[in-house]
């Protein structure tokens, strides 16, 4: 009786790691984050990286089902096609059908090696640049005879961004507690808006009209005759750098609180 014998093929057959790295082409990725919707598109040859471009548009401009954000997307492809029955890649299906929806060829084809790995770094760069900067302004009150703090900040990472305001009370026993804490409180909103601010990705600004917070923030020796525990644990919490801490300063010499006031918006405290 004859029993086969399995043989190598004649032609070895390539790795799936292989054949994304030889895949060619244009590759679009699409990703949703801060209200906004990140964009990039890349042209690879095989492990060259030829061409890159990328965007932005808010959630609220993309239209409906995202038309407008699709023909955005669209025109730059069509920069980069060297043909119009070129296939598109997209490691989204999402994006493939809103893609062909728009007249391009796109495919739920996992992009090239080269092109994965472009695509992550231009979108970490737009999203670094739409939150390269922030200003956090803090205020707080507190009644003559009350022992509730009031605190107030607003986060503000630019005018394509979504302001965050936000409110507090807490008991405390003097306005310079309540200052730190809502300084503290500015600086956690921020934080949760954009994990990187806290990471050296932003340029932060802190604006406050307390010269005590202030010189608290910066002069680790400094404890005035009102600072309290409470105050002293809120100055360590804070964790300002020293550039952090230079514009705040600045920004209280050129007395901040008239610029609040003078705003069409009004913090809680």
């Amino acid at each position: 009786m004859f029993y086969p014998v399995p043989v190598p093929p004649m032609h070895r057959l390539p790795s799936a790691a292989e054949a994304l790295k030889l895949r060619s082409g244009v590759s679009v990725r699409i990703s949703p984050k801060h209200d906004r919707f990140f964009w990039a598109v890349t042209r690879t040859e095989g492990a060259q990286l030829l061409a890159v471009e990328s965007g932005s548009m808010q959630a609220s401009a993309a239209g409906a089902h995202k038309g407008s954000l699709f023909s955005q997307v669209r025109d730059a492809v069509v920069r980069h096609l060297r043909s119009p029955a070129e296939p598109v890649f997209c490691d989204d299906q999402n994006a493939a059908d809103g893609l062909r929806a728009a007249g391009l060829a796109a495919s739920h084809v996992f992009p090239p090696a080269a092109a994965i790995v472009a695509l992550d770094d231009a979108i970490r760069q737009g999203i670094r640049a739409f939150r390269a900067r922030c200003t956090i302004t803090t205020d707080s009150s507190r009644g003559r005879t009350s022992t509730w703090l009031g605190h107030g900040w607003l986060v503000d990472f630019g005018p394509h961004s979504r302001l965050v305001l936000g409110q507090k009370a807490s008991r405390g026993s003097s306005i310079l507690e309540g200052e730190l804490r809502s300084i503290r409180l500015g600086l956690q909103a921020a934080r949760n808006a954009y994990s990187g601010s806290m990471l050296g990705e932003t340029e932060i600004t802190v604006r406050s009209d307390s010269q005590l917070a202030l010189r608290m923030l910066t002069d680790p020796g400094f404890e005035p005759p009102s600072a309290n525990r409470f105050c002293r644990e809120g100055a360590q919490e804070a964790e300002l750098a020293h550039e952090a801490t230079s514009r705040l300063a600045e920004q209280v010499r050129l007395d901040v609180a008239v610029d609040i006031r003078r705003s069409s918006m009004a913090l809680a405290a």
